[in-house]
């Protein structure tokens, strides 16, 4: 008789265990690998989700900024005293990014600062996340990191943000949103491009204060001092 044909090991190990790569993926969708020391947490993930945010702030401000300049509808003097234009201009320009943000992260994964760094955004399954998704994180990020706007509570907020994402190595914001943010290498270059818009940011500032005219509801103190800097 013809012996019976044993199963091979791989035929009889279950599916979960047969593609350990798949399942190992999965999970490290569903809960983020956690660094090795919050020092390596924080150089390695914090800090290239700060600078990409920075990125993403700079350039949209300076767009905002040009645009308004260009089209009548806002003073130059925005770019240099934005608060000048009234206590509504930033918090309103940044909540237009929240929108902004959603889209570009609902369509590509990533803004320009995050593809910069080499951040993508996804969803527990892998996938792009949904635009309502993507709008609540970006509004939960207006919120808790920006202070609606607002650079005294934005300081707060962040420091907050901070401590909880060194404590489980995730952001609230994804958390509640069920969404990872994908850390890859970030690019070779990405420091270097970041030092320089930041230079080219500030170099324009400055530009722009000494050379435009002051306005006139300028406080006696700052237009003092500026005053002072063009005479030197």
């Amino acid at each position: 008789p013809v012996p019976p044909v044993e199963p091979s090991p791989e035929a009889a190990m279950p599916a979960a265990a047969a593609t350990p790569q798949a399942s190992a993926s999965e999970s490290n969708w569903a809960s983020p690998p956690r660094a090795e020391s919050k020092w390596h947490l924080f150089g390695m993930r914090a800090l290239p989700r700060f600078l990409a945010r920075c990125f993403d702030t700079m350039l949209w401000f300076s767009l905002v900024c040009a645009a308004g300049a260009a089209t009548g509808l806002l003073s130059p003097t925005a770019f240099t005293f934005p608060t000048l234009i009234g206590f509504w201009f930033v918090p309103i320009q940044s909540l237009a990014w929240v929108f902004v943000e959603a889209w570009l992260l609902s369509r590509f994964g990533t803004t320009p600062g995050k593809w910069l760094f080499n951040l993508h955004l996804r969803s527990v399954d892998g996938g792009l996340p949904p635009f309502m998704n993507a709008l609540k994180r970006a509004f939960f990020i207006w919120v808790f990191a920006w202070g609606l706007g607002h650079s005294q509570w934005a300081l707060f907020g962040s420091l907050i943000s901070l401590m909880l994402f060194l404590q489980n190595g995730r952001m609230v914001w994804d958390y509640l949103v069920s969404t990872n943010l994908v850390h890859a290498r970030p690019r070779p270059a990405a420091w270097i491009v970041f030092a320089i818009a930041l230079g080219f940011y500030i170099a324009a500032k400055s530009l722009l204060v000494i050379s435009q005219p002051l306005p006139p509801n300028l406080p006696a103190e700052v237009r003092s001092q500026i005053e002072q800097q063009r005479a030197s």
